[in-house]
């Protein structure tokens, strides 16, 4: 049987060598950016955790200080089956609040105090109350 190159070994010492400097550097770092730059080092070198199952309404801590958020453009899509759709994904992606753009051209389009879409005559709030009790309902 044939015996594995030396310098191997030797490499694979350098390289946790390496990982352990950085680490007590990284231990006296305090932050880089904002971020942690010791809990950075442990994420990239710890394995994945499995996901957790929780119940329904249950808090997991530690509590989520970093909420996540995400621009959408809700008011382009016609179907509100699809809004709603579109909404429980971003939830379940673990999105936490949305920017939603107000387009005031589509809500006063033709005058000053005239809050009607020209050519269907319903309101043109109709589709961005919508919206807003949508988004209210999902808990966003």
């Amino acid at each position: 049987m044939r015996e594995p190159p030396r310098h191997r070994g030797a490499l694979l010492l350098g390289v946790a060598g390496l990982a352990l400097v950085l680490l007590a550097l990284a231990s006296y770092a305090r932050s880089v950016d904002g971020n942690d730059l010791r809990f950075w080092l442990l994420s990239v070198i710890s394995p994945p955790e499995a996901p957790r199952n929780t119940a329904d309404d249950v808090r997991v801590f530690p509590a989520i200080q970093n909420q996540l958020g995400v621009n959408t453009f809700l008011e382009q899509e016609v179907e509100p089956g699809k809004r709603r759709l579109s909404l429980v994904m971003a939830r379940e992606a673990g999105i936490h609040w949305i920017r939603q753009q107000f387009r005031w051209e589509e809500i006063e389009p033709l005058e000053k105090g005239k809050y009607v879409v020209p050519i269907q005559e319903i309101g043109s709030w109709e589709k961005y109350d919508q919206i807003v009790d949508l988004v209210r309902a999902l808990g966003l």
